[in-house]
């Protein structure tokens, strides 16, 4: 088709390289070029992450689906992850069930023996809807700083913006 579901993005890009991309693109040919812009690749190349992934759910909410991911293959979670399966599946279905406007979201953790880090899952909310998970796995030594200054929540909340305004757009 004319748009791409998801643009992955190169990690060797600078601002405003993918800026510069979208507005080309979208005025060369009158839409959107693409409804998310999965820049993952920069957590871990920027902000030492071992892996990132980013997973949404599916259509019924039955589960959730990793859209992109980068780093770590082995750390990665599989592709489709049913509700209440393993940490991430969990989580999911723990915080489906909340009342979003009475909690004040926290990054759920859980140590990684694997990797010596700490698995790190954000969740994606936006218009109070919760949309997915960041999922990251970060060495241990950034681990209490980045859950300090709250980097990977801030980060979230940028993908979950993305995602609610390609929603927006396309009437999803």
């Amino acid at each position: 088709g004319d748009t791409f579901d998801i643009h992955g993005g190169g990690v060797d890009n600078i601002f405003p390289h993918n800026e510069c991309e979208i507005a080309q693109s979208e005025a060369a040919h009158g839409q959107a070029f693409a409804r998310y812009w999965m820049l993952v690749g920069s957590l871990t190349r920027d902000f030492g992450c071992l892996q990132a992934s980013v997973h949404r759910f599916d259509s019924d909410q039955n589960g959730l689906i990793r859209l992109a991911h980068a780093g770590l293959v082995g750390q990665t979670p599989p592709e489709g992850i049913p509700m209440g399966d393993g940490f991430v599946g969990a989580t999911a279905a723990e915080l489906l069930g909340r009342d979003l406007a009475a909690v004040d979201l926290e990054p759920q953790t859980q140590v990684s023996m694997d990797v010596q880090g700490v698995i790190m899952l954000c969740p994606l909310v936006a218009a109070q809807q919760f949309l997915g998970l960041l999922h990251i796995i970060l060495p241990h030594n950034l681990a209490d700083d980045y859950l300090y200054t709250r980097v990977p929540m801030t980060l979230a909340h940028h993908v979950a913006m993305a995602f609610h305004a390609a929603d927006l757009a396309t009437g999803a």
